[in-house]
Parts: C-alpha cells; structure tokens; sequence
C-alpha cells in the first residue's frame, strides 16, 4: 500500500512538471542556485546587499508557489460551485476566451465533495484545456462551445466538461485512462490519465466519457459527498 501511495505521489508530481512552463523540477533547481548565489554574494562582497536581495525576492516568489501546491492527499472541504468560479477568474485570462462560447450550468445548492481544491482545479483545467485544443483545430468559422455543470446526485457530487468539437476517436477511447495518451499533437498525454489517478485512486470517485453525448466530447466526474463526521 505504502509503495501504491509513494507511485500515486511520483505520477502528481509528474503532472506538476508538465503543466507549470519551466517544469517542477526546474523550480526546485533554480531555488537552490539562487541560494547558493546569494551565499557567494554575501562571501564574495558583504556590501552587495543589492544584488542578495534580487536573488531573494526570486527564491520566495518560487518557494510560495511550491508552498501553495499542497499534497493531492490534503484532503478539505471543496464546493464545486466555489471550485468553477476560481477556474472562470483564470479562464478570462485565456487568450482563447474571446473564440470560445463557455457556458456554466452550476447547481443552485453547495456541491461540497472531500477532496482537495488545487489539484481537483488542475483537473478541470486539462479537462477544459483538451476541449480548447479541440475545438481551436475546427474550422475558424465554425461554433466554439464549452459546457460546465454541476449537481448533485445519489450522493455525488459531479462535475461535467463538454465541448461541440470533433469527439475522441474509437482507437483513442479504448486506452483512454489507462496509461499516458497524448490527445493532442503539442501535449503531453498525462491530462486524463493524472485525472483519473486524483479522482478514482485518491478521491474515491469515478471520471468517464459520456458515450451519450454528441457532437464532440463530455467528461463526467464523480467525488462523494461531504458528509458530517
């Protein structure tokens, strides 16, 4: 169980790695030579205060943001609802907001579900990413739509991403949570696969494809209920 957890662990960091731009790995590097400069500084030219603290300022930039990335197993209370209106506040940011369509249907109650908020966030934006990708490699013309739902249900609370895309081929969907696939040609291939780890693995719930749904792709999530106790 141990060395289940310790893989689990290995395969978010891996995620982190390919959705921040110089990589976790490379933060980390970066933090340690900038400490080590600024200790050379300081041995070099005690008077350099100028320069150790230009070196500072970047160690505790990188080092918050570290901080702030708590482990997928710090489990709190999250409102989907909450979770969605986080997620908008940085999808106004997207140089792709003005060209696609996104449309919130959001439960009227508090979707509280036992999960953790900045990891389930990274979910839904691979989620909402590959139906960006996809829908940006349709014809310029053509109708751009993301859907975003959420509701509770038998004691779930559930998260759907849906797009009037091209869909996911047959050959595609066979292996889709199953190992690493890259759905798009400049990706990585991890999105649904980390996914599926934090929310079926960590989380207790379920994600799958609505084989229902047509046109183009819908994502289901599934994460219990809070419940009291």
């Amino acid at each position: 169980m141990e060395n289940n957890l310790e893989n689990q662990c290995a395969e978010c960091l891996e995620y982190i790695l390919h959705q921040w731009g110089h990589g976790f790995t490379k933060q980390v590097d970066f933090i340690i030579e900038n400490v080590n400069i600024a200790r050379k500084k300081l041995q070099q030219n005690p008077a350099d205060m100028a320069g150790v603290l230009i070196n500072l300022a970047r160690i505790e930039t990188l080092a918050s943001k570290l901080v702030e990335l708590k482990s997928p197993y710090h489990f709190e209370m999250v409102d989907l609802n909450v979770l969605y209106q986080d997620f908008w506040k940085d999808w106004k940011q997207n140089r792709y907001s003005t060209q696609i369509e996104l449309i919130e249907q959001l439960s009227s109650d508090p979707v509280l579900v036992w999960a953790n908020a900045s990891w389930l966030k990274k979910v839904l934006d691979s989620l909402v990413d590959n139906a960006t990708k996809a829908l940006m490699d349709q014809k310029e013309n053509q109708e751009k739509k993301i859907w975003i739902q959420t509701l509770l249900e038998d004691g779930y609370g559930i998260l759907v991403v849906k797009d009037n895309g091209p869909g996911i081929d047959e050959f595609t969907r066979k292996s889709l949570f199953d190992h690493p696939i890259n759905l798009q040609p400049n990706g990585h291939g991890r999105g649904l696969y980390i996914a599926r780890l934090l929310v079926v693995e960590i989380y207790q719930g379920s994600i799958e494809e609505d084989l229902q749904y047509s046109p183009g792709a819908a994502f289901v999530i599934r994460i219990p209920v809070k419940t009291s106790g």
